[in-house]
């Protein structure tokens, strides 16, 4: 990924046995908040090793990500620049691991607890939250799809009525419940 444009500055932090690589950084906006982005060892997949996305502000008490929280900050595109070159620094770390990419809002538990504080009368049982998070990076994907592909491959995953999860090569503008993205 080629970034050409305003990100913040990252620290990162790694334990030696690859388990984890965190980066952190400062908000600048209304405020100053610190930012993590958390890459976690899920498993071996095809005999890559896959890391989790996590993003979020830095509860630095707890030393974990807070996922769920919309700091509404005016500088969401530094943020989610940086998040993108956190990428590319990921895969230099990284070069023949994935990184899978999932919502915090697109689990079950997010739904229920939406529809009971529901403000946006959504309908047809469809929340207009849900995967929102994910939205945003397949927005990016499907935008700079011809450009990403000289150096990533892209998968999609999906469920089955069972919950089973399953991967894909990557179709623009369809809905996954989650993304993996590998360097080529």
């Amino acid at each position: 990924m080629n970034l050409n444009f305003n990100t913040y500055n990252l620290s990162e932090s790694k334990d030696e046995n690859n388990n984890y690589l965190r980066y952190y950084f400062i908000s600048e906006g209304k405020e100053s908040i610190i930012k993590i982005i958390d890459y976690q060892y899920v498993q071996e997949y095809e005999q890559h090793n896959i890391y989790n996305l996590a993003f979020g502000n830095y509860d630095a008490e707890k030393d974990i990500v807070v996922d769920d929280a919309n700091s509404n900050n005016g500088d969401v595109y530094p943020v989610f620049n940086t998040v993108l070159l956190s990428i590319t620094a990921f895969f230099e770390i990284f070069p023949n691991d994935k990184i899978i990419v999932q919502g915090s809002d697109g689990t079950q538990d997010f739904l229920e607890k939406c529809k009971e504080n529901c403000i946006k009368n959504c309908k047809d049982n469809k929340c207009r939250k849900f995967n929102q998070r994910l939205k945003i990076y397949k927005g990016y994907v499907d935008k700079n799809y011809d450009i990403l592909i000289k150096e990533y491959k892209f998968y999609g995953g999906f469920r089955d009525e069972f919950q089973n999860s399953y991967l894909e090569d990557y179709v623009k503008n369809k809905e996954y419940f989650s993304m993996v993205v590998e360097k080529i």
